[in-house]
Formats: structure tokens, sequence, C-alpha cells
């Protein structure tokens, strides 16, 4: 995968945003659930977010964003 976006680097740049992270995530956090039990890791608001941040990044495929997750989960975990 040829990644063009620049190192995350765990702080955020000076520009406003529409919503924190935190709100996000409860805002997230009210969707409906429609996954079976059975097999789910992670939980669906902490997906989104992180979908979301990787589209951002401009991954635009499912593959693409899990190895931008993946490649930037130090970051992630610290941010």
């Amino acid at each position: 995968m040829n990644n063009t976006t620049p190192d995350f680097k765990g702080t955020l740049p000076e520009v406003p945003f529409i919503a924190h992270i935190q709100v996000l995530y409860h805002k997230l956090s009210t969707l409906t659930d429609y996954r079976k039990p059975k097999g789910v890791r992670y939980s669906l608001p902490l997906l989104a977010i992180l979908a979301l941040l990787a589209k951002f990044a401009g991954q635009n495929t499912f593959e693409e964003i899990a190895e931008w997750t993946k490649g930037h989960c130090l970051e992630l975990i610290h941010f």
C-alpha cells in the first residue's frame, strides 16, 4: 500500500473541530449494533471512529482502513 499521509504524532493540528472525539464516541454509542454477539471483538463506536480517522487520512477500502489502523495503533492508543 502506498501511504502518502503524514505520520500521526498524537497531537491535533490547530484547527477548529466540529466535535471532540469523546463527544463523537458518546454520540456513536447510541447507534444500534446489529452484529451478532458471537465474534464481536470491538465496540461499534470505536470501529466507527477508527474508520472515520482512516477515511480522513485518505483510506477508502476496508483493507486500507485496517492497514492504516494497524500501522498507527501505538499513536491511536496514546491519543
